[in-house]
């Protein structure tokens, strides 16, 4: 049994490094009970977690193939970013070879665009994240989206903002759509993702409140497109909304009776009337 929190956090990253057979060696002599029967816990383990990533991986990534999970863990350039945490990095990672791995291919038609509401329809399962956290990476783009205040509490409350979440309390905000219009305004770069239907569920119409958000930042539409029959997700098309919301959103209607949802019993292309 080892103790010291160090010597574990090292082990444990050697481990994944080296494989799964050498992880299970590592598992049967470090376990999760024993780690939080340490007083110092898991925090202890971050920094050594790191650093032994760091120095293994310039020996080792040349033996690992970018299409397996090791090989994007040890080549990715996410991985060395300081700007999020190491559980974040190895999430992206995961998120970004499983994207790989299914065979989605990502679509970016407005490259310069990068603020923006982006339409997120069809929206009909809970994967609809995961491929759009995928072709955020495979894109570089800075896609952001809405949550609800308890899902950035502790001990998410980081990782959450740093997927691009946008917390919301909607027991103090009255006004949803004027606090995203205020979120634009502190920010240079902002590509908010807003599901008009509202629900992965079966809807009679779409929402209207990513329309007056557009509107009040001054900032235009942007047509997202996911296709789970061509396996294809990205952004499409530009629209400057003009006040007018039934003629605006004719432009994009005919479109998404294209695409094909994850559920197609749940889609809704009806934009509804703006009302």
């Amino acid at each position: 049994q080892i103790d010291n929190p160090r010597e574990k956090g090292s082990l444990w990253a050697k481990a994944l490094l080296d494989g799964p057979a050498s992880f299970r060696r590592a598992e049967r002599t470090i376990t999760l009970a024993s780690i939080r029967q340490n007083p110092v816990g898991f925090a202890a383990l971050r920094t050594p977690l790191a650093a032994t990533v760091r120095n293994c991986k310039e020996k080792r990534k040349c033996r690992a193939s970018p299409f397996t999970l090791r090989g994007l863990l040890l080549n990715h350039p996410m991985m060395d970013s300081p700007r999020f945490s190491l559980m974040t990095r190895i999430f992206r990672r995961i998120i970004f070879w499983y994207y790989r791995r299914q065979g989605w291919t990502s679509v970016n038609a407005v490259p310069e665009i990068r603020r923006c509401i982006v339409i997120a329809v069809p929206h009909t399962s809970n994967w609809d994240f995961v491929y759009i956290m995928g072709a955020k990476q495979a894109l570089n783009i800075p896609l952001s989206f809405v949550g609800k205040a308890a899902l950035f509490r502790w001990p998410f409350g980081r990782f959450m903002s740093e997927m691009g979440g946008i917390s919301v309390d909607r027991k103090r905000t009255t006004n949803f759509v004027d606090a995203m219009v205020a979120e634009f305004g502190r920010r240079e770069e902002f590509m908010l993702t807003i599901a008009p239907e509202g629900t992965r569920g079966k809807v009679r119409k779409w929402k209207t409140g990513f329309y007056h958000i557009a509107m009040g930042a001054k900032v235009p539409l942007v047509v997202g497109m996911m296709d789970y029959a061509k396996k294809q997700v990205g952004l499409v098309k530009v629209i400057w909304p003009t006040g007018d919301y039934v003629g605006d959103m004719a432009q994009v209607s005919e479109f998404y009776r294209t695409t094909t949802p994850k559920h197609p019993g749940n889609g809704t292309p009806d934009f509804g009337t703006g009302a």
